[in-house]
C-alpha cells in the first residue's frame, strides 16, 4: 500500500534501524529488507496468529526480529530488546486482509462468524458489548466510533432482539442493523452495517486511544532526523494522526513533511482495492 511514498518519508537506506508496527503478514517488511541493506527491521505485531505469519514470509532475513505487542507500548517492546533509538517508524492502521478473510472472529460483515473482533485474543469480545452495554453506552460506540447517523436506532434495535436472544453471530447483527435502518437494496453505496461494525472493532481493540499513545512513544524512540510515517484508513485515525503530527510541530518537535494527505493514484486504486481509501501522513524529529 503506497509501497514507494512510505519509502520515500521514511527516507529508508542501508545500515539504518526501522521500526514497522503493524507487521500483520509482513507485506511492507518484507519489501523493507528485500530491498534495502537495513541494519535492522523490527516488526511488532499483536495477533499472536499474524506474528507466526509474518515470522515465518521473513524467516530468510537475519536482519529481521519480531517482537509480539502493541504499538502503545513500543517503547518498553524495543528497551526489553535492548533497542534505545531507531531511524524511522511505520504504522499501517486499522486491520488486515486476513483479519477480514481469514480470522474467523466477525471482522466482515460478508461471513457468518462469531461475532469477536479482538486483534490480541484478548479482553471482551464484540459480543459481550452487544450483549451487555446498556443503550446509551450502545448508542455512543456506534455513533463516535461509527460516525453512524442511525445510531440511535441501532442501538434500541440491539436492545431489543437481544432480549429475546443472545447476538452471538455476525449475520445476526447485520440483519439487526438493516431492519433498524430500513435498508434496501441499491439505495446506498456502502454496506449498512459498515459503520457499526467499524464502531465495535475500534471499541473492542481500543484503537484510537492506542494510537494517540503510540504516536507519543514514537517521540521518545525517534532520533534526531529520523521519520515516522502513518497510513490511516479512515477519518477518525487520520484526525489523530493530523492533529498529533500538528502538535508536536508546534512544540518544535517535529517537522511535517506531509502538508496535505498523500493518496494512493489511479493505477494503485485499480490494482488494489483498499487503497482508495488510504491517507499518508509524515513528519521528521527535529530535536
Amino acid at each position: 500500500m503506497l509501497v514507494s511514498q512510505v519509502i520515500k518519508y521514511l527516507d529508508m537506506a542501508a545500515d539504518k534501524v526501522y521500526v514497522d508496527c503493524t507487521l500483520g503478514e509482513g507485506g511492507h517488511s518484507y519489501f523493507f529488507l528485500k530491498n534495502f541493506n537495513l541494519k535492522l527491521l523490527i516488526g511488532i505485531e499483536q495477533d499472536p496468529i499474524l506474528i507466526e505469519i509474518g515470522k515465518e514470509r521473513l524467516k530468510e532475513f537475519n536482519n529481521f526480529k519480531a517482537i509480539r505487542g502493541n504499538f502503545k507500548d513500543l517503547d518498553l517492546l524495543l528497551e526489553n530488546s535492548g533497542i534505545k533509538e531507531v531511524d524511522g517508524i511505520f504504522f499501517d492502521l486499522g486491520v488486515s486482509m486476513f483479519h477480514f478473510k481469514s480470522s474467523g472472529r466477525g471482522f466482515s460483515f460478508q461471513r457468518d462468524e462469531e461475532l469477536d473482533m479482538r486483534l490480541n485474543c484478548e479482553g471482551i469480545k464484540a459480543s459481550d458489548v452487544v450483549n451487555n452495554f446498556s443503550f446509551e453506552e450502545l448508542f455512543k460506540i456506534i455513533k463516535d466510533y461509527g460516525e453512524e447517523r442511525f445510531a440511535r436506532k441501532i442501538a434500541k434495535a440491539i436492545i431489543e432482539y437481544r432480549e429475546r436472544e443472545r447476538i452471538e453471530r455476525t449475520f445476526q447483527l447485520v440483519e439487526i442493523v438493516k431492519k433498524a435502518i430500513g435498508f434496501r437494496k441499491g439505495k446506498s453505496r456502502i454496506h449498512p452495517a459498515t459503520r457499526t461494525f467499524q464502531a465495535l472493532r475500534i471499541y473492542v481493540n481500543n484503537e484510537l486511544n492506542n494510537l494517540r499513545v503510540g504516536i507519543e512513544k514514537v517521540i521518545k524512540i525517534l532520533k534526531k532526523n529520523g521519520r515516522i510515517v502513518i497510513l490511516s484508513y479512515h477519518s477518525l485515525e487520520d484526525r489523530i494522526v493530523k492533529e498529533r503530527f500538528k502538535l508536536y510541530e508546534r512544540d518544535g518537535i517535529l517537522k511535517i513533511l506531509t502538508k496535505k494527505p498523500v493518496k494512493a493514484d489511479r493505477d494503485e486504486i485499480l490494482e488494489n482495492i483498499s487503497s482508495r481509501s488510504a491517507k499518508l501522513r509524515a513528519a521528521e524529529k527535529i530535536i
